[in-house]
């Protein structure tokens, strides 16, 4: 069909080619590799969706608790933790410590020589420890004075 006087003009891509047909006097229709097609097109066809780190366990509490929590299927993660007023109002020698039990991997290892609090006694601290291959169910256990305000957080590796 001819339209005098007006211009069209159509991109396609199908099959890895990009088409372009334009139309005035007469008809034109040419393919070209899909990478010719303009930047913003092959951007978008060729972008990858991007590892985020995903928050396993986020609490925060006073004394004691016990916290579950599941890991993903890399058994990768890092665990943060945070301690404050640890034996306000009590003798010396109040403890501040986390045990971990459960899991799935006994080749599980924890990075760089860390370990998680087990018998911290200043009155407040913070830390955190890379743990690698450990996947499956978890128990955390806080064992710490009644007035003691502490945070656990457990968050993936990307």
């Amino acid at each position: 069909m001819k339209l005098p006087g007006r211009r069209l003009a159509v991109l396609a891509l199908a099959g890895g080619l990009a088409t372009v047909t334009a139309c005035s006097s007469g008809s034109t229709t040419q393919s070209a590799p899909a990478s010719l097609a303009p930047p913003s097109v092959a951007a978008k066809a060729s972008a990858a969706p991007v590892a985020k780190p995903v928050t396993l366990l986020d609490k925060h509490g006073t004394g004691q608790a016990y916290l579950p929590f599941k890991a993903g299927s890399s058994g990768d993660y890092t665990v943060f933790w945070t301690f404050s007023n640890n034996g306000a109002g009590l003798p010396s020698g109040t403890e501040f410590g986390i045990d971990m039990e459960g899991g799935n991997n006994a080749g599980s290892t924890i990075a760089n020589g860390g370990e998680l609090p087990s018998s911290e006694m200043p009155d407040s601290g913070s830390g955190s420890v890379e743990i690698l291959a450990d996947w499956g169910s978890h128990d955390f256990s806080v064992d710490a004075s009644s007035g003691c305000s502490w945070t656990l957080k457990v968050v993936s590796a990307p």
